[in-house]
């Protein structure tokens, strides 16, 4: 094969073809990770797609420059590829940029360099000056560096000035992230008591060298051949320097080895998998008879009641036949504990793969996957694209959790959706687990594609807790409500707090007031970028755009009418955290959400404290309710149910039940029923009666009906299309020509174009267009017809600029 179809991760529409050069023809494969060059200079890592004794005609073929010895992408992950790019209307380069970490792919970087001295060094300008300065003649600087050692923030224009005067010249090279960890190991040269001695004697002018010898020797414990410690450690240890361990070295008496290491944390403390419950070995059973007729099974079981057990008893059965495992989880929030669990279970078998990995942690998980040392990966939705060998299970804990939904950048996938396709493609199974399954898996249950397995009791005959509904309109009206807490839920936290136990407070909107608004002229500070309202954080004086990032300082005084009387409306989980410390002054309270665990440690210490007992009080967002475990919480608190019910969105209802279930499951473990206190002003509201009563079947089956009659999924399907562009004009004839023409080839199944309630982000404004088709149409067709439409309508020189996004199954 004299030619290689090569994936660059671009938003390209095809593979490129490349020749593949002799020198280079034993080594070019399917998968393999090679370097081509595109344009006049960039140079790429890509990806050979296939192989092909003929070139495309017309156009002129460059040869590939160099190939990895990194091992190739698999054809599992090939064929994954391209189904996601045909299901969900994106390219496969874009795949490949969101599949492979940053290491395994150098990235085309620009470098700059000072070609001549300025003769006329006064005529430049303060930036050119600048500029010129930090640039070498005789090294090629990144831009990321310039910018550091400049201080401009934008040099790109300067720089392109100085290269057109001739003063500087610029050059692509690759930027490989992905560094090993080496280590330096000491190891001491003799071999006996007997010339240990010797060298203690010589060395008895030379008492830092001594004490140095000395250490090592002891830490050697007479193993002298085989001994080596860290460098840095034997040290430390002894306040060692450097020419210390020179002279040592010049004596040769000591030798400096270099190790390459792992980064990744062994786990070597295996204690087991635990014995089922008799409840929980007949579901066992009862999934590995479905699992004989059904690929996917969901078992829908209530919170606390063992699901993890048994999931793990499942992966002990697959790796006992050779296989590997894959659990998803949907966020990094609930790794900490399952992880845990997980590793003790089967130790130094599992890796983690996540997003707060840094590009050399990941890469190093990827090849240890790609090598089979890690049997069990426990990731988020990306683990996904991992290079799988023998996958013979596939467990998507919280399957209803929507954050498995990838929104920006492309692609836009579902990764329960990818890891059934995953599944399948390998010949494994697939167990879905949940306490409030999404509808379109109880659907599929009800309709037979997915078995059904359930579990109605929590494990250990635990009760459930007891929710009680706090009518806030009914305490408002008698005047009892205090700040944002029922008298009801109040008492029940002191109750709690005396018995020494814990309390869980839920609250799913994060900073201090949602919005400020001054009362004489009813001004509300907006974001300078968004078509939204600044949130205020009172810890950090400021008000955030939780759309855009952008900042601004805390005002003091209304804008519009001079007015000092500016007023917080609504509240957030710090609100909450000022009010429980009013209310509860002896308790220790702690605040879970993005702001207070902006990364995985600040995330797994606030847990930890809570789960030590530490905290009393834990505020939170939904970070709080999903899979964790604690022991001694008594009492959760719902403090706002109204915001999540009254959204504007059809799942609206489906998505209030599932949160407020989830993190009811947070109260009451073991031999203590807990109880839920959830404050609303509908208290007779379908929705909270099927909370109360834990009535999943009652919510699923009226939220089906409805959805049926008013063609939703899962009886219909969504193709969303969002049209973004900085002229509101233009944004508007595009989609309105958009939408008419869809509606001319699909009669009666387009809504909109119709504006978000924020239709103005980072200055660019939104529309929305949603195409509803039956189940039985060809989705092939429509995207085919969707993306050609879209690239006609981006190639109108009217809309210049328009940006259109597909979202298949939008959530």
């Amino acid at each position: 094969m004299n030619f290689a179809h090569i994936i660059l991760p671009l938003a390209l529409k095809g593979p490129l073809s490349y020749r593949i050069p002799e020198s280079l023809q034993q080594r070019v494969v399917e998968g393999s990770l090679v370097v081509v060059n595109l344009g006049k200079s960039k140079l790429y890592t890509g990806i050979v797609a296939s192989l092909c004794d003929t070139p495309v005609d017309g156009f002129t073929i460059k040869e590939i420059v160099s190939v990895y010895d990194s091992p190739p992408i698999t054809r599992e992950q090939l064929r994954l590829w391209e189904w996601m790019g045909s299901y969900y209307c994106c390219t496969l380069g874009e795949i490949m940029k969101a599949a492979l970490p940053a290491g395994l792919r150098p990235d085309s970087e620009s470098r700059y360099t000072l070609s001549r001295y300025c003769n006329d060094f006064h005529l430049l300008s303060d930036e050119q000056k600048i500029v010129l300065q930090a640039l070498d003649k005789h090294k090629k600087t990144a831009l990321a560096d310039l910018i550091k050692k400049t201080g401009i923030k934008n040099p790109l224009p300067t720089l392109k000035y100085l290269i057109e005067a001739g003063y500087a010249s610029s050059g692509h090279f690759l930027s490989n992230s992905y560094k090993p960890l080496i280590r330096k190991y000491v190891r001491i040269t003799v071999s006996n008591h007997s010339q240990a001695h010797e060298a203690l004697d010589n060395l008895k002018r030379s008492p830092q060298q001594l004490q140095y010898f000395e250490f090592l020797l002891e830490q050697a414990n007479e193993n002298y051949t085989d001994f080596s410690i860290a460098l840095n450690d034997s040290m430390q240890a002894t306040q060692a320097t450097g020419a210390v361990v020179n002279a040592l070295q010049k004596k040769k008496l000591i030798t400096i080895e270099t190790r390459e290491e792992n980064r990744l944390e062994p786990c070597t403390e295996v204690s087991g998998l635990k014995t089922l419950s008799p409840e929980q070995q007949n579901c066992f059973n009862t999934i590995q008879n479905l699992h004989s007729h059904h690929d996917v099974v969901l078992l829908h079981g209530v919170a606390s009641s063992g699901k993890t057990e048994i999931y793990l008893k499942h992966i002990a059965q697959v790796l006992g036949s050779g296989m590997s495992a894959l659990y998803l989880l949907p966020e990094i929030a609930i790794t900490t504990q399952i992880i845990s669990r997980i590793q003790a279970a089967f130790g130094s078998k599992v890796g983690v793969y996540h997003s707060k990995f840094s590009d050399n942690e990941k890469v190093e998980v990827w090849k240890r996957v790609n090598s089979g040392s890690f049997q069990v990966i426990v990731g988020v939705r990306s683990a996904v694209f991992l290079p799988f060998r023998k996958l013979g299970l596939v467990v998507i804990d919280e399957e209803h959790e929507n954050t498995y939904k990838q929104h920006d950048p492309a692609p836009r996938y579902h990764a329960r959706d990818v890891a059934i396709v995953l599944a399948k493609q390998h010949g494994a199974k697939v167990i879905l687990g949940s306490a409030t399954p999404s509808l379109e898996s109880w659907y599929n249950c009800q309709n037979n594609k997915y078995g059904l397995c359930e579990l109605t009791e929590r494990f250990g005959k635990a009760a459930s807790p007891e929710i009680i509904v706090a009518d806030m309109l009914k305490a408002r009206k008698r005047k009892v409500v205090q700040l944002h807490f029922h008298p009801l839920l109040i008492d029940e936290i002191r109750t709690a707090l005396l018995a020494k136990e814990q309390v869980i407070l839920f609250q799913n909107r994060r900073g201090y007031a949602p919005y400020l608004q001054c009362t004489e002229c009813a001004y509300v500070p907006k974001c300078d970028q968004c078509n939204v309202s600044l949130t205020y954080h009172k810890n950090q004086k400021l008000m955030l755009c939780h759309y855009c990032a952008n900042k601004k300082p805390l005002l003091h005084s209304c804008p519009s009418c001079g007015s000092s009387s500016l007023k917080t409306m609504g509240f957030g989980t710090e609100m909450i955290e000022d009010e429980a410390g009013h209310f509860f002054q002896e308790a220790r309270i702690a605040r879970l959400d993005f702001d207070t665990a902006t990364t995985r440690r600040q995330y797994e210490s606030i847990l930890s404290d809570f789960s030590a007992g530490k905290t009393d009080i834990l505020i939170g967002t939904q970070m709080i309710s999903k899979g964790l475990d604690f022991e001694n919480v008594a009492v959760v608190g719902v403090l706002n149910a109204d915001n999540m019910l009254n959204f504007p969105d059809f799942r609206a209802f489906e998505r209030s039940f599932q949160l407020m279930v989830q993190v009811s499951g947070r109260a009451g473990r073991k031999n203590k029923r807990g109880k839920v206190i959830i404050q609303t002003t509908m208290p007779d509201h379908d929705i909270i009666e099927d909370i109360v009563k834990s009535d999943y079947q009652h919510m699923a089956e009226a939220e089906l009906l409805l959805r049926k009659n008013f063609k939703y999924p899962p009886y219909y399907r969504f193709i969303g299309i969002r049209l973004k562009h900085h002229d509101k004009r233009i944004l508007h004839q595009a989609a309105a020509e958009m939408a008419s023409t869809i509606s001319n080839a699909m009669p009666g199944r387009v809504m909109g174009p119709q504006e978000p309630p924020v239709n103005w982000v980072q200055m660019m404004y939104i529309t929305h267009i949603v195409i509803r088709f039956e189940n039985a149409l060809s989705a092939v067709k429509l995207k085919t017809y969707l993306l050609d439409l879209k690239e006609n309508i981006s190639k109108d020189t009217r809309y210049k600029g328009i940006h259109i996004i597909l979202d298949v199954d939008p959530m």
